[in-house]
């Protein structure tokens, strides 16, 4: 009779998991991670990368990178937050970013930016992009409504230590905007990246973290403020490559040099 009770009980179990795993919401917080930009050492911060608390990017170029090798593409849009210090007013008439780009190992396609708009993931109410100014005692998901980091890590506090620190900016509050970044064709992939170049310098001690869904909301993807950005000014970029006739002009100025300081010592 017991063996009967047991069988019974993991037979009511084995098909009461799929309705459970299904109703699961996995949050997976070290998954959108803010870089300085595709090309760059710190493109993809973490192990693979450059650490920071926060990572210090440069303020015109930067990259959402998914760290993640299991997950399948993000559902469309992602979301790009930046905190701005000291700014309560909508600080752009239009959208700041010029070009954002989806790479997916060697898969590349531009994608679309627009303002994220009021009930997108369950935003809160917003305008142009701008929903309202954070302030102390506040953490920048819940202020938006998003599922965030368990730890709340990006907070005010966090926040504006950081400026401080790191940027010597005295922050009392933060602007808070949020533009949605699509791409179709070729959604944000596991250990992929978001290439976001912006039209104008965005203000030093800025601060950048972004959100995704997988699968309509089954797996949430956000940033926790060790992986979330700040601008400094001081951000690494690319170092270009010289070409092959680069290299021969070059080698050929330094011959030339080289014969013209024998002549002069004879």
């Amino acid at each position: 009779m017991k063996r009967s009770i047991c069988v019974l009980t993991a037979s009511v179990a084995m098909l009461l998991m799929p309705s459970i795993s299904r109703a699961t919401v996995w949050t997976d917080p070290a998954t959108l991670q803010i870089g300085t930009g595709a090309n760059t050492p710190c493109a993809t911060p973490g192990p693979s990368g450059c650490t920071g608390d926060p990572v210090l990017v440069g303020s015109t170029k930067i990259d959402i990178y998914q760290n993640s090798g299991g997950a399948g593409s993000l559902d469309n849009p992602v979301l790009l937050i930046l905190g701005i210090p000291n700014d309560t007013t909508n600080l752009f008439g239009s959208n700041p970013i010029a070009v954002d780009q989806f790479i997916n190992g060697g898969t590349k396609s531009v994608g679309t930016s627009a303002p994220a708009t009021t009930g997108l993931y369950n935003l809160t109410s917003g305008s142009g992009g701008f929903f309202g100014s954070m302030g102390p005692g506040q953490e920048v998901y819940s202020f938006l409504s998003l599922q965030g980091p368990t730890d709340s890590s990006n907070s005010f506090k966090n926040w504006s230590g950081a400026a401080q620190n790191d940027a010597g900016i005295t922050a009392t509050s933060y602007g808070i905007y949020v533009f949605a970044l699509s791409d179709g064709g070729n959604p944000l992939g596991a250990n992929g990246l978001i290439n976001i170049n912006f039209k104008n310098a965005l203000p030093n001690g800025t601060m950048i973290v972004a959100y995704g869904e997988f699968a309509s909301g089954f797996k949430i993807f956000d940033t926790p403020f060790t992986e979330a950005g700040m601008t400094t000014g001081t951000g690494i970029t690319s170092v270009p490559v010289p070409e092959p006739a680069s290299l021969m002009l070059l080698g050929s100025g330094l011959l030339v040099v080289s014969a013209k300081i024998r002549r002069r010592r004879r």
